[in-house]
C-alpha cells in the first residue's frame, strides 16, 4: 500500500454529494493499495516514533494583524482611561464628603462629572475584550468581563464600586503582565496604556497647577492622591506639600510610574521594538514626536514652570509645556495609527 491509513467522509447515496453527519454522511477508513502486498519487514522499517511529529522550536514573534493590534492598542487606552476617571470620581466624592469648595471640585473635574464618559469607556472595554478574547488569558478576560457587567448609574456614586473597579483594573494589568508573552500583542496593549496615561496626566496638571489657587495645598493633596503618588511624596518630602516638589514628582521623575516622564520613557522602549522599514528608529514620525516630548520635559526647569507670569496667577510656562505635550501625544497616536493600524477609515476618539 501507498498510504498506511486515512479517514474519508461518505455520502448516504450514490447520487448525493452531501457528506455532513447532519445529512446522513458517514466516516470510513481509507487505504490506498500498492501493486504488491507489503512484507512484514516493510512495517518494521516504518518509523512510528513520536519524533516524527515534533515541531521546530521557535521564539519568533508571530505576525499580528493590524485589526488585532488596533483593538489591543485601544483596549490599553480605554482601561487606563477608566482607571483615570474612576480615580477622579473617587477623589471628588471624598472632597464632597469633606465639604470642599465648589471651585476646588470644578478645577479637579474640569467642569464635568465624567459619568457618561466612564459609562461609555466601560462599554468600549467590553466590546474590545470580546474582540481580542483569544489574545488574553481566561483570568484576564474574566476580570474585564466582570468590570463591564451592566450597572445602575447610581452605583458610580458609590465609593465601594469605584474601589472594586480600580482593583479589577489593577488585577487585569497584573494578569496581563504575568500571562502575555512579550510579543507585539503585549506591546500594543502597553503602548495604548502609556500613551493614554501621559495624555491624562498632562491634562490634569494643566487644570490643577496651570493657575495658582488660594487652595493650592488642597489641590496638591488631591492631585497626589489621584495619581497614587502621595506615599512617594511623603517619603521624599516629609515636611509638607510643595508645588515644585509635587510637580517634579508627577511630571519629570522617570522613576515614578505615575509621572509623564515615566510614560514617555516606557513608550520609547516599546516603540523601538516595533517592526519598521526605516534604518533608524528615530526616523519614524511617532518616534520623532516622542523625542520632542522627552526633550521638553528633561530640559524643563520645575522652578521656572511654577513661577506665575508677572502679576498674573497664570503659570504660562507650565501651561505652554502641558499644551505642547498634549498636542504632540495626539499627533503620536495618529502616527501610530497610520503606521500600524491603517485598516480603519475613521480614527477613534
Amino acid at each position: 500500500f501507498v498510504l498506511p491509513g486515512g479517514l474519508s467522509r461518505v455520502s448516504p447515496s450514490l447520487d448525493s454529494f452531501e457528506v455532513s453527519a447532519a445529512r446522513g454522511g458517514r466516516s470510513k477508513d481509507t487505504w490506498v493499495l500498492g501493486p504488491e502486498r507489503p512484507s512484514l519487514a516493510h512495517f518494521d522499517s516504518m518509523e512510528f516514533s513520536p519524533q516524527r511529529s515534533v515541531v521546530r522550536l521557535s521564539r519568533k514573534n508571530v505576525g499580528l494583524p493590524s485589526r488585532v493590534a488596533d483593538n489591543l492598542f485601544w483596549l490599553g487606552r480605554y482601561t487606563e482611561r477608566a482607571e483615570n476617571l474612576a480615580r477622579l470620581r473617587r477623589v471628588c466624592l471624598l472632597r464632597r464628603l469633606e465639604n470642599a469648595e465648589a471651585h476646588e471640585l470644578e478645577v479637579l473635574a474640569g467642569g464635568s462629572d465624567h459619568l457618561s464618559e466612564l459609562l461609555s469607556t466601560l462599554n468600549n472595554i467590553e466590546r474590545l475584550a470580546g474582540l481580542v478574547r483569544d489574545r488574553l488569558s481566561k483570568d484576564s478576560w474574566r476580570v474585564l468581563h466582570g468590570l463591564t457587567t451592566p450597572r445602575q448609574a447610581a452605583e458610580f456614586e458609590s465609593q465601594q464600586f469605584l474601589e472594586l473597579l480600580l482593583s479589577g483594573l489593577a488585577s487585569f494589568w497584573g494578569m496581563s503582565n504575568e500571562t502575555m508573552t512579550r510579543s507585539h500583542d503585549w506591546r500594543f496593549l502597553r503602548i495604548g496604556k502609556r500613551l493614554e496615561r501621559a495624555v491624562r496626566i498632562s491634562s490634569l496638571l494643566s487644570r490643577t497647577l496651570g493657575v495658582r489657587h488660594s487652595s493650592e495645598e488642597r489641590l496638591l493633596e488631591a492631585l497626589l492622591e489621584m495619581l497614587d503618588s502621595m506615599r512617594a511624596y511623603r517619603q521624599r518630602y516629609p515636611g509638607g506639600l510643595n508645588t515644585q516638589a509635587a510637580l517634579d514628582l508627577v511630571l519629570a521623575d522617570e522613576t515614578n510610574p505615575r509621572s509623564v516622564a515615566f510614560q514617555l520613557a516606557e513608550l520609547e522602549l516599546l516603540l523601538a521594538q516595533l517592526p519598521s522599514d526605516r534604518e533608524r528608529v528615530w526616523a519614524n514620525p511617532e518616534a520623532k514626536l516622542l523625542l520632542g516630548c522627552l526633550t521638553d520635559i528633561r530640559l524643563a526647569d520645575v522652578v521656572h514652570l511654577c513661577r506665575p507670569a508677572g502679576q498674573s496667577s497664570r503659570r504660562s510656562n507650565l501651561l505652554e509645556l502641558t499644551s505642547g505635550l498634549s498636542a504632540r501625544l495626539l499627533q503620536m497616536s495618529e502616527a501610530i495609527n497610520r503606521g500600524y493600524l491603517t485598516h480603519l477609515d475613521p480614527s477613534r476618539q
